[in-house]
């Protein structure tokens, strides 16, 4: 007996796990995954050499098969991209217990292969997140994240040195603070005018105190 978890493209068929097997892909149209993906329900085929249709299909690797049972792997999309499967050089019927066992065995795969998705793509994140704030933090020019009223959210550790000021004691002020007084009447109409117009990337200049 074998039983196998396999991924299907438009022309292999990829064991991703396997018992009882040496076989890492083969060809899907000498598999029975091939029929499997095109239900939404377990194929179960009891005794292939037996079977009208089954029995003159090219099974490739797999031609000593006589029973087969695979349930789809279909995801939240609704598309089948896979089975979970057992097989047996003798003939076998499943119980209703084990056709049971067997669908939720498929749902558990495709959670499994969803929950590992949504891993690699917060890594994904994570990783990019990390890489910006490296370019951020170490640049040599001074950069600084406000909230819409002004007040730093972020800055770079440059501010330290052209500046005088550490980052901890910048963190929550208002920026306009550090701007001469007039300052922010003065350039407050360009920002908002560059804004409306859709603009993300203008100059201003202001007095640091």
């Amino acid at each position: 007996p074998v039983a196998f978890i396999s991924l299907v493209d438009e022309s292999r068929q990829w064991f991703k796990s396997k018992i009882g097997f040496e076989l890492s892909e083969t060809r899907r149209d000498q598999s029975l995954c091939h029929y499997t993906i095109q239900k939404d329900s377990i194929l179960e085929i009891q005794d292939i050499h037996n079977d009208p249709y089954f029995s003159k299909k090219d099974l490739g690797a797999f031609s000593d098969t006589r029973f087969y049972a695979g349930a789809p792997l279909i995801s939240p999309e609704g598309q089948c991209i896979g089975t979970v499967c057992v097989a047996d050089n003798f003939p076998k019927k499943l119980s209703d217990e084990q056709r049971d066992a067997l669908q939720i065995l498929a749902g558990e795969v495709v959670c499994h292969l969803e929950t590992s998705k949504k891993n690699r793509e917060l890594q994904a994140l994570v990783d990019r997140h990390e890489q910006m704030f490296s370019i951020f933090n170490n640049s040599p020019e001074l950069h600084a994240i406000l909230d819409d009223q002004g007040s730093i959210l972020m800055v770079n550790k440059s501010v330290e040195h052209l500046l005088g000021y550490s980052v901890e004691e910048m963190l929550g002020k208002n920026i306009w603070s550090y701007c001469q007084p007039g300052d922010r009447d003065r350039v407050m109409p360009g920002i908002e005018a560059a804004l409306a117009r859709g603009e993300t990337d203008f100059r201003l200049e202001t007095r640091i105190l």
